[in-house]
């Protein structure tokens, strides 16, 4: 996998992708309660912002990343274990993915 000092970027790509969940809530862009939703790949799943700047899923389980918070939805619901990235399928209220919002 490359690395983001590896590929031929931007500085403001460089910063942007550097933004993590927690950094989004601790700006503003995000908080407690809000709901983000995904239907990507036949999975529809719902998760919660926490008022530690996490994600937790509707059965409970909680994620520091957007990723490993739909990767664990897909499993559950499809029982496939692959990885997505979880910027781009998680979106708000108004449509906007997580990458939007970065």
């Amino acid at each position: 996998m490359q690395t983001l000092r590896n590929r031929n970027v931007n500085q403001g790509e460089r910063e942007q992708n550097a933004v993590d969940f927690a950094d989004l809530c601790k700006r503003g862009v995000l908080a407690a309660g809000d709901v983000l939703e995904s239907c990507y790949a036949g999975v529809t799943a719902t998760a919660t912002v926490t008022e530690d700047h996490r994600i937790r899923l509707a059965n409970g389980e909680i994620f520091d990343s957007p990723s490993g918070a739909f990767r664990r939805a897909r499993m559950l619901e499809t029982g496939e274990d692959k990885q997505v990235n979880g910027w781009t399928v998680w979106k708000v209220a108004d449509g906007r993915t997580l990458n939007e919002l970065r």
